[in-house]
């Protein structure tokens, strides 16, 4: 009665989701969740995890965000080892963060479970070929999935904490990017002129904004 009265009939009701102990110790107050790069390979069209981190939020924080404070950590994909520095939305590092020591060794649990996890999800999207997905762990270790990007998805956190966001499959997604530009920029040309709420945009932009597309944009196209 109360979400009719205050929402009417536009509201979602969400399951709620407690972390598992493991990663409530790394702030209890936030949930610390895991984003993953998911790259659908355009040789093999196998869904890969090139690069990964942790983000925590600061303590007393209800959330895990760098721009609230919180700190972000890269993640050692093969085993799910974490990096010896906490870094900041401005890229600062420091090897401490809410009283923990990161320059000791941290694991994230089940984390064979995780990859597999989010290597399934990236074939159930199979018109994107890259990803990132927002993961948590469950109080039973099983690892929720609380969102995917499909378009801007903070790429500096990757290559603050672990070098290339694409590590090991930079060049091919490069050369793959090479290749398709000119189609890449003419879907998105016929999206903002399709688009009722963009017809009123001077011509004279459209250049510059096609010019200013970041390069991973086939990616997101699909294909």
């Amino acid at each position: 009665e109360y979400l009719n009265e205050k929402y009417g009939a536009n509201f979602i009701i969400q399951e709620c989701l407690e972390q598992s102990d493991a990663m409530s110790y790394f702030n209890p107050t936030s949930v610390n969740t895991l984003r993953l790069t998911v790259y659908r390979s355009v040789k093999t069209n196998e869904c890969h995890i090139p690069s990964a981190i942790i983000r925590i939020g600061a303590n007393g924080s209800l959330v895990d965000n760098a721009h609230a404070g919180g700190g972000y950590v890269g993640i050692n994909v093969k085993d799910g080892t974490l990096c010896k520095r906490v870094l900041n939305q401005y890229g600062e590092s420091k090897t401490e963060f809410n009283g923990i020591d990161f320059t000791k060794e941290h694991q994230i649990p089940n984390w064979d479970k995780v990859i597999e996890f989010a290597k399934y999800i990236g074939n159930c999207i199979p018109h994107h070929r890259l990803l990132a997905l927002d993961i948590m762990v469950d109080k039973s270790g099983t690892p929720r999935l609380i969102e995917f990007n499909c378009d801007s998805y903070s790429m500096w956190l990757f290559q603050f904490t672990s070098g290339p966001a694409f590590g090991e499959y930079t060049d091919e997604i490069i050369k793959y990017c090479e290749n398709n530009m000119e189609k890449a920029q003419k879907m998105v040309l016929q999206r903002l002129i399709s688009n009722p709420c963009l017809r009123v945009v001077h011509a004279f932009l459209l250049p510059s904004w096609l010019k200013a597309l970041s390069w991973p944009m086939p990616l997101r196209c699909g294909g």
